[in-house]
């Protein structure tokens, strides 16, 4: 891409190299916990923009 090898070293970022610390996640995203509770309680609306994916035979 670009002229960029894709296959690593030059240039090349591992992004999920590394987990980030939950309270660092928590601080960047603080409505991921009250999405992740309704998405398990499953008490979306249908015109909620978070839509769980059900893949079935997959």
């Amino acid at each position: 891409m670009a002229g960029f090898l894709t296959y690593g070293r030059l240039f090349y970022l591992a992004r999920a190299a590394l987990n980030p610390p939950t309270s660092l996640c928590k601080k960047l995203f603080p409505a991921i916990g009250e999405c992740h509770d309704r998405l398990a309680a499953k008490e979306l609306s249908p015109g909620d923009p978070i839509q769980p994916i059900v893949a079935e035979n997959a």
